[in-house]
């Protein structure tokens, strides 16, 4: 397989780098026609999504209200809408559930992805979970995320009983969910630092090197696994970076560690950009490279991550046809983005519906007004594909205005509230309500996402009657 997996194509025969500046239609093939932005729009006798009926047609826009069904011609349920809206009875349909069937409040008439982050530890209080999302449901929100090393489909079908869409998260390059087990029984993939030594653990987090081909097979191997066994409505890539502790390392004063100094990165390194790097202990190779090779460093970081997420997009598509997929984004400008984490927005947006910026402002200590700075950064790069994730267990007034200015940047395509449990506060909720209603998130695109949920016949086949033990320990990142 390409990237990671060990045959990273030589920087000469990739025109300047295989940092994934492929066709739009990248490793997740063609997916239907598209607008300008590469979203895939419905199609005369079909659709991208599921209408109001159940009938195979439709968007994530929504259609005003006694619309005709764009894909049938029945008069429209309003609010109706497809992608990550509410599912319906059965998860086939949308705006046929619990709830109201688009942002609550979100001005203009238009239908965005309002979404929660809930822990993978809440999932395992059945009626704790089950007030949980009657709350999430009744605050405006339709789309549940979550991210664990093992999943049970009864999950899914929980947040289908409330009227919302689940989406799994899969930490490609980070083995917290296991206690990194890995990193003790293969030490190579302990991190190594530019002084030579290897990364410290930063509270449960260390990551693991993302070069090495069987560990990156074993992620992909459990992409495919969430995307097929379960009956997920979506599925996002999150921990697919260099390690990094951003929400430590990138407050103001810190200075980040960068990681990727191990002799077979660097081995792959060379092999890669055509280089040789002179020999001597780690700490002098690492200083040669960020002396003399910076730039071709930067692209074989991106060209590494870029490709993981490519190969991962192309095999969960090749067996869920339109999955909608996306990956978290570490919220840095994009020339420390990609030399620290190997995210180069642009490219990976070519093979994702949607990129994530976790814009967590009070984990970074940053004022609330860096999240519309940080998640502007991200729409240049990938406009209408943009979703970011924002920190509300703070004040609700904090709440309300995040969420506001997370809204009301030109090019995104909705929000996801971390965490989710945080909207269980009743001044929270209503401070949630207050952002998505506010007069900021006019600005708001109109995106058109794929992936519809199953039908009840698909869901059984893709779940098989499986019935997965609880994860043993939850992500504590998105």
């Amino acid at each position: 397989m390409p990237g990671p997996s060990g045959s990273l194509p030589p920087r000469h025969r990739a025109g300047g780098g295989a940092a994934g500046r492929g066709s739009r239609e990248g490793a997740g093939g063609p997916r239907g026609r598209t607008d300008t932005t590469g979203l895939p729009v419905p199609t005369e006798g079909g659709g991208t999504g599921i209408g109001p009926h159940g009938c195979g047609g439709g968007s994530l826009r929504r259609a005003p209200r006694g619309a005709a069904c764009v894909a049938c011609g029945k008069p429209g349920a309003p609010g109706a809408a497809a992608g990550l809206g509410r599912p319906g009875r059965g998860g086939v349909g949308v705006g046929q559930g619990r709830g109201r069937a688009r942002a609550a409040g979100v001005p203009g008439g238009r239908t965005v992805i309002v979404g929660a982050f809930v822990p993978r530890s809440v999932w395992q209080d059945a009626p704790g979970v089950g007030r949980l999302l009657d709350t999430l449901a009744r605050a405006g929100v339709h789309a549940v995320f979550t991210e664990a090393e093992e999943y049970e489909a009864s999950w899914v079908e929980l947040a289908h009983g409330h009227g919302l869409r689940f989406v799994a998260g899969v930490a490609c390059f980070s083995d917290h969910a296991r206690g990194n087990a890995v990193l003790r029984s293969r030490p190579e993939l302990w991190p190594v630092l530019q002084d030579g030594s290897l990364r410290p653990f930063e509270d449960w987090y260390v990551g693991v090197t993302p070069t090495y081909e069987d560990y990156a097979e074993q992620r992909l191997r459990k992409v495919e696994e969430v995307a097929t066994g379960y009956g997920v409505d979506g599925l996002v890539l999150d921990f697919v970076r260099w390690p990094l502790r951003w929400e430590v390392e990138t407050r103001p004063g810190r200075k980040p560690l960068q990681a990727g100094f191990d002799p077979h990165t660097l081995r792959r390194f060379e092999a890669w950009s055509g280089l040789r790097v002179p020999h001597g202990q780690a700490s002098e190779r690492a200083r040669w490279v960020l002396q003399h090779a910076q730039d071709a460093w930067r692209e074989f970081r991106c060209a590494v991550i870029t490709d993981f997420v490519a190969e991962a997009a192309r095999r969960a598509r090749s067996l869920r046809p339109g999955l909608w997929l996306g990956l978290y984004a570490v919220p840095l400008p994009p020339e420390d983005q990609e030399m620290l984490t190997g995210q180069r927005i642009g490219a990976l947006a070519q093979h994702v519906d949607v990129v994530a910026p976790m814009a967590y402002h009070r984990l970074v200590e940053r004022p609330v007004p860096w999240v519309a700075e940080v998640v502007a950064q991200h729409a240049v790069s990938a406009p209408g594909r943009v979703l970011p994730v924002v920190q509300v267990d703070g004040p609700p007034w904090e709440v309300g205005e995040a969420v506001a200015l997370a809204l009301g940047v030109r090019g995104v395509c909705g929000v996801v509230v971390f965490p989710g449990t945080a909207v269980e506060d009743a001044e929270r909720q209503r401070a949630l309500r207050r952002g998505l209603s506010s007069e900021t998130s006019l600005a708001v695109e109109d995106p058109q996402l794929s992936g519809p949920p199953l039908a009840e016949a698909e869901r059984q086949e893709a779940t098989g009657g499986k019935r997965r033990n609880q994860d043993r320990q939850g992500s504590q990142d998105l």
